[in-house]
């Protein structure tokens, strides 16, 4: 995930003048990636939650 938002800032330093609409792009995309990632790993809790329980 670091790579992938470093590679982000890498081509916003190339263009100079669409700083903000690519800004605000990538913005949007990393708030998704950071959700999926919030999803991802509250599933993975309550799995390990249950099956501590089952056990």
């Amino acid at each position: 995930m670091m790579m992938m938002m470093t590679c982000y800032d890498a081509d916003d330093d190339d263009d100079d003048d669409d700083d903000d609409d690519d800004d605000d792009d990538d913005d949007d995309d990393n708030d998704e990636m950071i959700m999926l990632m919030m999803m991802i790993m509250i599933t993975l809790i309550t799995m390990m939650l249950m099956k501590i329980t089952i056990l």
